[in-house]
């Protein structure tokens, strides 16, 4: 029963750290692009972000999904 919740609590924590890279991430590119800057790399760090948040967003929903699927099954 405690390592359930270890893991939980890892889960989220992991999610949690993707999710806040992502909002980092998409600040530096907004901010970047309302400064102006250059289109040249622009697009390219647009598709890393995107990859990186439909990656948090994936490991977001499979957290959810670990600690709402006991309840479920019960």
């Amino acid at each position: 029963a405690h390592a359930y919740g270890a893991v939980l609590a890892v889960l989220a924590s992991y999610a949690l750290l993707h999710v806040a890279i992502a909002l980092v991430m998409i600040a530096f590119v907004w901010m970047r692009a309302r400064a102006g800057r250059p289109e040249t790399g622009l697009r390219s760090e647009r598709r890393i972000v995107r990859l990186w948040a439909d990656y948090a967003a994936l490991v977001g929903a499979a957290a959810v999904l670990a600690l709402e699927l006991p309840g479920w099954i019960a």
